[in-house]
């Protein structure tokens, strides 16, 4: 198996998720538009669920990387980067963004949660090493970490949720300043700093 047979089968199962919807996309559509056989998709994956679940795990890969990507060293700019970076990669991700947000299912997460749990230790040791010397400083408030990215990019996820599944039509992005403004009004122990 060839990754590059892997990545033909996970970009022809998110085109198809995103138009039909996870449960209504079949091993055989994705095998068919993806002109693989059946023997090189189930050497690929066990089963849709198994794909779904690596699926799941490259879009959260993703996600990480892109939000981690050139963190400033200040509070406000930092603050800034992270909810820029989430609108972004939201906005820009397509089917993939649509997939992690919007059709993640326990009963295949149920077979990666040990992989996803530390892939988001990672990115939350990265966020605390940024953090810490922030707090320590007296320029963020302190707060546990799961609070801080929840007021981070909590309203920005609800925000972009909209525009994923439709409700909204406006841009993710174009509400940036707004929502930067909220996270550092919240987060900053000076916001006029």
């Amino acid at each position: 198996m060839t990754a590059t047979t892997k990545d033909l089968i996970r970009q022809t199962a998110l085109t198809l998720f995103d138009e039909n919807g996870v449960s209504s996309t079949s091993v055989a559509q994705i095998r068919t538009q993806a002109g693989v056989s059946n023997g090189s998709f189930f050497h690929a994956y066990k089963n849709r669920d198994a794909l779904c679940a690596d699926l799941f795990l490259t879009s959260l890969y993703s996600y990480h990387a892109a939000l981690l990507h050139r963190l400033p060293d200040t509070a406000a700019d930092g603050i800034a980067t992270l909810v820029t970076a989430h609108l972004e990669w939201v906005a820009t991700s397509g089917p993939q963004g649509r997939f992690l947000f919007e059709h993640a299912r326990s009963e295949w997460l149920s077979t990666i949660r040990d992989a996803q749990v530390v892939e988001n230790a990672k990115l939350a040791q990265h966020i605390e090493t940024w953090r810490a010397p922030l707090i320590a400083a007296g320029h963020l408030h302190p707060m546990p970490s799961p609070m801080f990215f929840a007021q981070l990019i909590g309203p920005a996820q609800i925000y972009c949720r909209a525009w994923l599944s439709g409700r909204s039509t406006e841009d993710p992005r174009a509400a940036a300043p707004a929502l930067i403004t909220c996270a550092q009004r919240v987060l900053l122990l000076n916001p006029a700093n």
